[in-house]
Formats: structure tokens, C-alpha cells, sequence
């Protein structure tokens, strides 16, 4: 099946069902088919009302829950040979609900691993053999290149210095 519908609350007949079901606090396993059923028909209405397509999903799920609805009007078949119990019609509908809810889940959990892994940036491996050959390299320099670059040193130092006195550093708040 395709559950690609999206509307403002719900983006497919199963969300709906899904939803229904939590708002009314049903356990999933004793769904009450009766009640959803009529709920999940006023809201298929409700959309045709405020001329939102209402699609085939929609509608195929719609008549599924009144066929349900309808199973669950019936007498009550007797117990099989086995002493088993007949099966229960909800029985499908309830795994096809935990299966959706499972990939839902799993949906919400790789979205969460995508926003997570935006924040992550890799970069390919360098080779560093070229800078293990010497490692006990002396720097190359004068004593007059010592001086120069320790009174940059000095004179970047103290405007740093005027700027934090001028200056208030402000963090941003996490």
C-alpha cells in the first residue's frame, strides 16, 4: 500500500487510525471498531467539507473498517474442532497498525539521524609521511628574525589587551 498523502494533521489513512485510537485511549489490541469506524467517517466528511481531496487511501481504509464493523456484527462462529478460538477479525488490522506504527518510528529515528549527521563533517585522510622524514628540524633563522617576530608578538599582545579593557565579550546562550 501507499502512504504518501500528506494533509495539515495526518499523512496517510493510518495516521489517522493511528491517531483515533491513542486520542480515545484504546488499547490496540481490544480496538473498538464500532467507534473508530463512525470517527474516522465524520472525519473523511469533515475533509470533504473544507474541500480537502479525500483520496483513495482514505476511502479504501474507510470501507475496510465498515467491513470490519460489519464482521464484527456478526454471530459468533463456534469454536474450531482444536478447541481453538475463531480468529479474531481485528487481528489484521491490528498488525497492519503495529507495522505502521513500527516504520513510523523508524522514520522519526533515521530523521532524527539525518538532522543529527548535518552537523558532522569529515574529511578524507592526509598522507603526513612527507613531514616524518626530519623531526628534529631547527628552524633556519637570525637572531635579527628572533627580535622581529617576538616584538610582533609583543605588539599584538598588547592591542588584545586594549581591546579586552575597550570590549565585552558576549556569549551566545546555548
Amino acid at each position: 500500500m501507499n502512504y504518501k498523502v500528506k494533509l495539515d494533521a495526518f499523512e496517510g489513512p493510518f495516521d489517522l487510525l493511528v491517531y483515533l485510537i491513542e486520542h480515545n485511549k484504546m488499547n490496540i489490541y481490544d480496538i473498538k471498531v464500532s467507534e473508530i469506524t463512525t470517527q474516522y467517517l465524520n472525519y473523511i466528511e469533515q475533509m470533504k467539507a473544507n474541500d480537502i481531496n479525500v483520496t483513495q487511501d482514505f476511502m479504501v481504509l474507510a470501507a475496510e473498517l465498515i467491513e470490519l464493523k460489519s464482521r464484527m456484527l456478526l454471530p459468533k462462529s463456534e469454536p474450531l474442532e482444536d478447541g481453538e478460538e475463531p480468529e479474531d477479525p481485528r487481528s489484521e488490522l491490528v498488525s497492519r497498525i503495529l507495522e505502521y506504527k513500527q516504520f513510523k518510528e523508524m522514520a522519526d529515528f533515521f530523521k532524527d539521524q539525518e538532522e543529527l549527521m548535518q552537523h558532522v563533517h569529515t574529511k578524507p585522510q592526509e598522507d603526513l609521511s612527507v613531514y616524518e622524514d626530519d623531526p628534529d628540524e631547527i628552524l633556519k633563522s637570525g637572531t635579527e628574525q628572533f627580535v622581529s617576530a617576538f616584538k610582533a608578538f609583543l605588539f599584538r599582545r598588547q592591542k588584545l589587551d586594549e581591546m579586552k579593557k575597550t570590549y565585552e565579550r558576549i556569549e551566545r546562550q546555548r
